[in-house]
């Protein structure tokens, strides 16, 4: 396998192993030396571009929030948000949220910096519809969303429930939360 050449090569090496890594394991098992290793490059570019595993995680996370919310922006596009598209691509993105979630539970902070543009895309509709309690009814939206993506398929193992309607039932009370005023 070639090895990353160049600045954009190696960032992007370095960021594709981060996202990689923290989907497995989540940010306490890794380092920079790990990162660099499976993007192979040598752990002094790593810190040479990103500085920190801090720094490295989150521009890993941003990243991938980048390219949900510009798949995203579409299905938002419009007056009446379709909120069954919206779970679909966030569930077309497992790497995301697995390492969201991974992050989310074992340094929070890393997390909020990262997640900012998904974060946000709630806040701004839920703006658009009148609340005023926006980013309450978006904490409490994402966190719908996250445990139904993390958790969705234990849930319904465990409860015997029938997945596409528990899917829509989801997607109902995420509508209900967004349309609010």
């Amino acid at each position: 396998m070639r090895r990353p050449q160049g600045r954009d090569e190696v960032m992007a090496a370095v960021l594709a192993a981060a996202t990689e890594l923290l989907t497995e394991s989540g940010p306490h098992d890794i380092t920079v030396r790990r990162i660099a290793e499976r993007a192979g490059v040598n752990h002094a570019l790593a810190h040479r571009h990103f500085g920190t595993k801090e720094e490295i995680v989150r521009q890993a996370l941003r990243a991938q929030a980048d390219t949900v919310v510009a798949e995203l922006a579409a299905h938002v596009a419009g007056s009446e948000p379709d909120i069954t598209k919206l779970m679909a691509v966030f569930a077309n993105y497992p790497t995301y949220w697995r390492s969201l979630a991974h992050v989310a539970l074992h340094d929070p902070a890393l997390a909020e910096q990262g997640a900012a543009p998904t974060t946000q895309l709630f806040v701004d509709l839920l703006r658009r519809a009148g609340d005023e309690r926006a980013q309450v009814s978006a904490a409490v939206t994402a966190s719908l969303m996250l445990g139904w993506l993390a958790f969705g398929d234990f849930v319904v193992t465990a409860t015997g429930a029938d997945r596409d309607r528990t899917n829509r039932a989801v997607a109902t009370a995420v509508h209900e939360l967004l349309e609010r005023r």
